[in-house]
């Protein structure tokens, strides 16, 4: 069991150094019927994101993008349970998750989290972000882009 377990491990990493292991992608980006990573068909769902990444660069804080957002009755596109696509009021967390997310400058990235072990005994463990030098594998241009690369790694928010 220990081998099997080694090996299919050792074949997920080799698929995640590639850019070729097929996690799931954030709301802008699908996959086409032949497994190809393209920008979401829906025009307005493309032209919401890049307007979230124009502002912020423009404003600097995320809750100031929010709050433009929701002051111009602006939602924010999200996927539901089902898949469907849904359009909610913006939040911090939902503009966070949007700015941080390095799909969006075209990356394929594994190991932006590493789980924190409880210090206390009965306590459970946690996720936690690394910093962006200790992610694990980095692909740069595996998918199409909202942003350049320099921009969002110069932008702050990741």
């Amino acid at each position: 069991m220990h081998t099997i377990r080694c090996r299919l491990t050792s074949g997920l990493l080799a698929k995640a150094e590639r850019g070729e292991l097929a996690l799931s992608l954030p709301i802008g980006l699908t996959r086409d019927p032949s497994g190809i990573v393209v920008k979401d068909p829906n025009l307005a769902v493309q032209e919401r994101l890049g307007l979230v990444y124009e502002m912020f660069l423009k404003l600097r804080t995320v809750a100031k993008v929010m709050r433009v957002l929701n002051d111009r009755g602006l939602d924010l596109p999200r996927r539901d349970r089902h898949g469907d696509l849904r359009w909610s009021r913006a939040t911090v967390s939902a503009v966070s998750s949007i700015l941080k997310n390095p799909a969006y400058a075209g990356a394929f990235v594994y190991g932006r989290t590493r789980i924190r072990t409880a210090g206390r005994e009965g306590a459970s463990s946690a996720k936690t972000p690394r910093p962006m030098e200790e992610w694990r594998f980095v692909v740069k241009d595996r998918y199409p882009s909202y942003i350049d690369w320099s921009t969002y790694e110069n932008s702050g928010a990741s």
